[in-house]
């Protein structure tokens, strides 16, 4: 994956969350049928908290499968949730789940982190260093649990 490619508007649906950003996220939990795996900010936070995390960012080869799945409303301003339909299979390598939710690897948090918008170039820094720190447990586990 590249930096620039996370919200590539060709591949980038924008929502907004009925309930909420937290409810779209449990709502993922345990989703079985669905091939999904979060990213961006609520995955930076996962790792090394910097702020509160805003917006939620999904990849899905069915965006909107998974718009329906998760009762999200299409919207161009104000949209809380990003899914995108990835550039290739990538991005699913080496996932990790966790209270049932599957999160793309630190590394590909890192490359979306830093070419998003807003704070997430700062998230990306702090799991970049997060790595840095890790580096032999980053190895030992290669992506099957954190």
């Amino acid at each position: 994956g590249s930096a620039v490619a996370l919200f590539d508007r060709e591949r980038t649906d924008t929502y907004i969350a009925r309930s909420s950003v937290q409810g779209a996220l449990e709502a993922l939990r345990n989703l079985e049928d669905q091939e999904y795996a979060v990213t961006g900010s609520f995955a930076a936070a996962r790792i090394k908290a910097v702020t509160a995390p805003v917006g939620l960012a999904i990849y899905s080869p069915e965006t909107d499968a998974l718009a329906e799945t998760l009762n999200l409303l299409p919207a161009e301003q104000g949209a809380d949730v990003r899914l995108v339909r990835p550039a290739d299979d990538g991005v699913f390598a080496r996932l990790s789940t966790s209270d049932g939710i599957r999160w793309v690897a630190p590394s590909q948090v890192v490359l979306d982190c830093l070419g998003g918008t807003g704070r997430m170039p700062q998230e990306g820094e702090a799991v970049l260093e997060w790595m840095i720190e890790n580096e032999d447990v980053c190895r030992a586990a290669s992506g099957s649990s954190l």
